[in-house]
């Protein structure tokens, strides 16, 4: 909603939930799961320019956004994948 989005304070750390959409995919024996995180999803959405204006109307300098993930124990992140076994399994 327009009306709570706002600008984050640089260098702040900021709780953010990701709701990643229901999805499936089964991962054999020593595979791994890679995390990537980005400011952009370029050209599926319209690039960000980090200046806070609407989207379509960017008319100052673009900004670069850095982006850090806190992993320390006063602010621990997490990724939760709940884990569905198929019901021939034992």
């Amino acid at each position: 909603m327009p009306d709570q989005v706002r600008m984050m304070t640089p260098n702040a750390p900021e709780k953010l939930i990701v709701d990643l959409w229901p999805t499936a995919i089964t991962f054999e024996k020593g595979h791994r799961i890679a995390v990537h995180v980005t400011s952009s999803n370029a050209p599926r959405y319209e690039v960000n320019p980090n200046t806070g204006e609407a989207p379509g109307s960017a008319k100052l300098k673009p900004r670069v956004a850095t982006n850090t993930i806190y992993m320390d124990a006063a602010r621990p992140s997490a990724l939760v994948l709940p884990v569905v076994y198929p019901a021939d399994m034992p």
